[in-house]
């Protein structure tokens, strides 16, 4: 096997940013029975099956060519040409008009380390742009490309409905007065709020608990603190004892973009949330404290509207 075909290049989504990763796709185990060609076959039909991967950038008789579909109507083409003249081009269209294109030749380049990371860098870059709603990466004078409207914000009951449409076990927290209901849900093991910044219903987050039973708090905030620099993640420790694990959400797009967003989101909390209990002290959750969980969701709900709802404003 040739040396660029010992690994593949993938585009993820990982802890709230795009990040390039070369994946080995040589074979380790002797006794597995599967051979080289098969095992980079399999590596990377299951690199296209991940959610967290936007781009896999796997090279056929020198050539590679990507396709990936983005938020607000863009799409992005990658082309990739190996060999002695490498070349690369990256291709960005809005409802079927080109709004940016970029081209590469490695002659160009001082050397090919900085080639692959220029291409590989404005990749990177344009996806996180389309992810902010930031265009700026889209030529000036394009005579097609109108920027999308913000939609009207979802409220906690646009999530509920939409939960509830895909299928989710949900239930709302009853608050006091005027204040907006969180909304529960069950993912997969994991019970999950989705609530608002003062019960106000306009800017939502998503938080997840974990009891960590007899564990002193310096031993958590030991562990949370090894990995929270990476994180966009707020950790609070509650006055009964448990963690929470919460971040926020943005509510301005459509339901598709939304849903995906919020299971992304669960998913990094999952993967945060997962380190943290490896650390020497605690524990890895076996997902049976759901009932535990809600429990304390519920009264902490309860609780805190209270003590808003006798703030003398």
């Amino acid at each position: 096997m040739e040396e660029k075909q010992q690994y593949v290049t993938v585009i993820r989504k990982t802890g709230g940013c795009f990040v390039h990763e070369d994946i080995t796709t040589t074979t380790t185990l002797p006794g597995s029975g599967i051979d080289a060609v098969q095992n980079r076959t399999n590596i990377i039909a299951r690199l296209r099956k991940d959610p967290s991967v936007v781009l896999v950038l796997d090279a056929q008789d020198r050539k590679c060519e990507e396709h990936t579909a983005l938020a607000d109507g863009f799409e992005m083409t990658v082309t990739l040409g190996e060999g002695e003249n490498a070349s690369a081009s990256l291709l960005v269209e809005y409802e079927g008009s080109c709004v940016c294109r970029k081209e590469y030749l490695q002659e160009d380049a001082e050397d090919e380390r900085s080639f692959r990371n220029a291409f590989l860098g404005e990749i990177l870059w344009i996806l996180s742009c389309v992810d902010r709603k930031d265009y700026c990466f889209v030529d000036e004078d394009c005579p097609y490309f109108e920027e999308v409207e913000a939609e009207n914000p979802l409220t906690l009951y646009d999530v509920e409905r939409i939960l509830r449409a895909e299928g989710f076990q949900c239930e709302r927290i009853k608050t006091l007065d005027w204040m907006s209901e969180p909304c529960l849900f069950i993912c997969e093991n994991e019970i999950v709020l989705v609530g608002s910044y003062h019960f106000a219903g306009a800017l939502l987050f998503v938080e997840m608990k974990r009891i960590f039973v007899d564990r002193e708090a310096k031993t958590v905030n030991d562990a949370v603190a090894k990995f929270q620099s990476n994180y966009d993640i707020e950790v609070i420790p509650w006055h009964d004892g448990t963690w929470s694990f919460r971040k926020t959400l943005d509510n301005e797009m459509d339901e598709d973009a939304f849903l995906k967003q919020l299971l992304s989101v669960v998913a990094e909390l999952k993967e945060f949330i997962k380190k943290v209990e490896l650390q020497d002290g605690l524990y890895e959750s076996t997902g049976f404290e759901t009932d535990q969980i809600r429990q304390f969701f519920i009264y902490e709900t309860i609780d805190t509207s209270l003590k808003v709802s006798r703030l003398p404003i």
